[in-house]
């Protein structure tokens, strides 16, 4: 069976890369042949297309399971309505639209058209940078669902399933057969259903991507030292080695801090620097590690 989609509904002078008319000129006779130059009636040539798929669709002679637009408005959709036979069946969109445009969430809702979105992961964490913090949370909604399955789970796999949890498809793209295998229907269909304070922090961890604001509070790792028997010096260790002086705790003492998985922290012998730990933070975010340093 094929599924077949309207790409787009016009060329939009907003967006750069789009040149209908450079296109268009550039086509082969024959495809031009095939109907009248779309560029002359930008606001309906498209109804002319979809009333084409809808003359597949509805044929005996082509195996189509289904035809759809992508990239549609509101206001396309719904003129729709004054022309179409068929209603589509899925509407793809970014994932911006999700957050940002209920009412056409909705119209699909009431409609029965199935939403499916493209930019799931590159357009959010794909940068952790843009919104550390969110990634963060993200990161701890993973930690969370991987101690229930007993499996390593992704930051990426977070959002997919997410979505998929909410009747949203997604086309993962990529060229990694690793990850091709971790996004797969099913891998993500064996993730169990997030809780709903999961699915809220979800929820604003992708809007804090989308909309460039991070979050306001970030999650960390706890970490105490309990100082066994001799003072020690505390350092964290930054990249290549340098060293950041913390404090210097006596015998007996306990210090907290708070800090990222996979972080690093040395204890030297505070009597003679020869002698020193390092101390490997592994635990995963929103954790309190214990670390007995006994020199």
């Amino acid at each position: 069976k094929l599924h077949f989609q309207l790409h787009w509904p016009r060329c939009f002078d907003s967006i750069p890369w789009m040149n209908c008319q450079r296109e268009e000129r550039e086509l082969s006779d024959h495809v031009k042949d095939a109907g009248p130059d779309p560029t002359k009636d930008p606001d309906n040539a498209w109804k002319e297309s979809w009333k084409y798929l809808e003359d597949l669709y509805l044929s005996d002679k082509y195996p189509i399971a289904s035809i759809g637009v992508s990239n549609f408005h509101l206001h396309d959709i719904e003129i729709m309505e004054n022309f179409a036979r068929i209603h589509p069946h899925i509407l793809q969109v970014n994932v911006w639209s999700l957050l940002y445009d209920a009412l056409l969430v909705d119209y699909c809702h009431k409609h029965r058209i199935h939403i499916q979105v493209y930019n799931a992961i590159h357009g959010t964490i794909s940068q952790p940078e843009r919104a550390p913090k969110a990634f963060h949370h993200i990161q701890k909604v993973a930690s969370e669902i991987s101690s229930e399955l007993d499996q390593d789970l992704t930051a990426a796999q977070v959002i997919l399933a997410w979505l998929m949890q909410h009747g949203v498809s997604v086309i993962p793209r990529t060229t990694n057969s690793v990850r091709l295998t971790e996004n797969s229907a099913v891998a993500l269909s064996s993730i169990p259903a997030f809780s709903d304070h999961q699915v809220e922090t979800i929820a604003h961890a992708v809007e804090a991507y989308l909309s460039g604001d991070d979050l306001e509070e970030d999650i960390h790792v706890a970490v105490t030292f309990h100082v066994v028997s001799k003072d020690v010096v505390l350092y964290w260790m930054g990249r290549e080695g340098s060293e950041v002086r913390i404090g210097h705790l006596k015998a007996g003492e306990t210090f907290t801090d708070t800090t990222y998985p996979n972080h690093t922290f040395r204890t030297y012998d505070a009597a003679n620097k020869d002698y020193w730990i390092d101390h490997e933070i592994s635990a995963k975010f929103g954790d309190h590690k214990h670390i007995h340093v006994e020199l």
